[in-house]
């Protein structure tokens, strides 16, 4: 092991102690990203509508700043951790490590904890519902660029089930997070944003039936 001031590192100590809390959470959102960058590619049908600049700079820095803070938050952490584990009883001068670690409320150090487990697991399911949603809508008809409406289970249960998996998926980041600070503004940041979209969603879809039901009469 080499000392470095009053840290006792090991080098296969610190890569369990990164593989345990940095990864998690920085995995997740590149699979995320790297699944909605294929469904745009080889999923979406876009339509030929002018995109709103401010809806598309939102989206630019929203995942231009995710990554971000949850890989600087992850490295905070592990840095913490390490610095806690390897601490000379002795020596007080890097007790930020448990500090940190309490406000956390759970750094899992080289084992991933049940809460981590759960986070993985509600991230898994709820990016397989996106999938098929964003696929049923991909082969619904369109009128004037606008989707009809959706015929799936999914859309019975839910008007905006792709809305609802990307809010599970931002609860499972938190939860692999350990409930850090930039896991939790980045799920309230979802569910408003798309509790706005959810909203105008709705009343599309209303507008819809309501044009479908005078059509029939």
């Amino acid at each position: 092991p080499k000392t470095l001031g009053v840290l006792n590192f090991h080098p296969l100590g610190i890569m369990d102690t990164v593989l345990g809390n940095f990864s998690i959470p920085a995995i997740l959102l590149l699979i995320q990203s790297l699944r909605r960058l294929c469904e745009c590619l080889f999923v979406h049908r876009f339509s030929k509508r002018p995109c709103n600049i401010a809806v598309a700079l939102g989206g630019i820095v929203f995942y231009f700043l995710v990554p971000i803070t949850v890989v600087t938050e992850s490295h905070t952490a592990v840095f913490c951790n390490v610095a806690s584990n390897h601490q000379p009883k002795s020596n007080q001068m890097l007790d930020v490590g448990h500090t940190y670690k309490n406000l956390l409320g759970n750094v899992p150090g080289s084992k991933i904890n049940n809460i981590e487990i759960a986070g993985i697991v509600v991230f898994v399911v709820a990016s397989i519902f996106q999938y098929f949603s964003h696929k049923h809508l991909s082969l619904a008809p369109k009128h004037n660029g606008v989707y009809r409406l959706p015929r799936s289970p999914l859309f019975k249960l839910v008007a905006c089930p792709h809305y609802l998996a990307e809010v599970w998926i931002y609860v499972a980041l938190v939860l692999v997070a350990n409930f850090s600070a930039g896991s939790i503004l980045t799920l309230v940041w979802t569910v408003g944003n798309l509790s706005i979209t959810g909203t105008r969603t709705i009343k599309m879809y209303q507008t819809q039936a309501e044009g479908e039901n005078q059509s029939n009469l």
